[in-house]
């Protein structure tokens, strides 16, 4: 991203908080695949619940800090104040040997 936009985080956010809802549907679905009429994944239903549990609090996270980003109103850069010369002072010579 070539210019950071304060908008990307409650966007981030919304889209965390919608896989957190399919996520915490699907778990329980995922561990109760032993009935008829299931075909079995390519991985095994429980590495693929235990992944999707997982999920959920990294989802967490990520709701909380994208929040806590957006809410520091875009004071996250260094402030610098400008020095002499770049506010149009002559610059200082730095003392050295004496030129004849």
């Amino acid at each position: 991203m070539a210019r950071w936009s304060r908008g990307v985080l409650p966007l981030a956010a919304a889209l965390a908080i919608v896989l957190l809802i399919f996520a915490a549907v699907s778990v329980p679905g995922w561990f109760a695949r032993d009935k008829d009429g299931f075909t079995d994944p390519a991985i095994a239903s429980d590495m693929v619940g235990l992944l999707t549990a997982l999920l959920i609090p990294l989802q967490l996270l990520l709701i909380g800090f994208a929040m806590r980003g957006f809410s520091r109103r875009g004071t996250s850069e260094l402030s610098i104040r400008p020095t002499p010369a770049a506010a149009g002072a002559p610059p200082r010579r730095l003392p050295g040997p004496a030129r004849p």
